[in-house]
C-alpha cells in the first residue's frame, strides 16, 4: 500500500506499508530549472528492508522534434539489510499517442559486483 500527497507539484510526502518489509516514509522535491530542464530528488526511510534511499537527477525535454518526449539521468543510493547499492540510470520517455515507451539503461554497483541492466517500461492510457 502506498499513499502520497503533493503541494504545488514540487514537494511531496508519502508513506508505504509492505506486508514483509514493514513501513516507510519518503519525501520528494521537483523543481523546474529552465524551460527544458527539471531537477528531482527523493529521500526515503524505513526501519527494515530499505533502511535509507536517496535519489536525484535531471529530466530534459521536451525537444523541438518530439515535443512530448523526455530524457532523464539519475543517481540512486540504497542502504539495504543485505548491503548498500548505488544505481546510475538513463532513460528516454517516448510518448506515442496513448502509448508511452520508456527504455532504460542502468548500472547497479553492489559491494561484490557491478551489473549492467537494460529495461523497458510501457504505459497504456485509455
Amino acid at each position: 500500500v502506498l499513499a502520497e500527497a503533493t503541494w504545488n507539484l514540487d514537494i511531496g510526502v508519502g508513506a508505504w506499508h509492505h506486508s514483509e518489509k514493514g513501513n516507510g516514509v519518503y519525501a520528494t522535491f521537483d523543481h523546474k530549472l529552465d524551460d527544458l530542464v527539471e531537477a528531482f530528488t527523493r529521500i526515503g526511510l524505513s526501519p527494515r528492508g530499505i533502511k535509507t534511499y536517496v535519489d536525484a537527477g535531471v529530466r530534459i525535454g521536451p525537444g523541438p522534434l518530439r515535443p512530448d518526449d523526455f530524457i532523464s539521468v539519475g543517481l540512486a543510493f540504497a542502504q539495504l539489510d543485505t548491503g548498500d547499492q548505488t544505481l546510475i540510470e538513463a532513460t528516454y520517455e517516448a510518448q506515442i499517442g496513448w502509448l508511452t515507451l520508456q527504455p532504460a539503461l542502468q548500472l547497479m554497483m553492489l559491494r561484490e559486483r557491478t551489473v549492467g541492466i537494460m529495461a523497458a517500461r510501457m504505459t497504456v492510457v485509455f
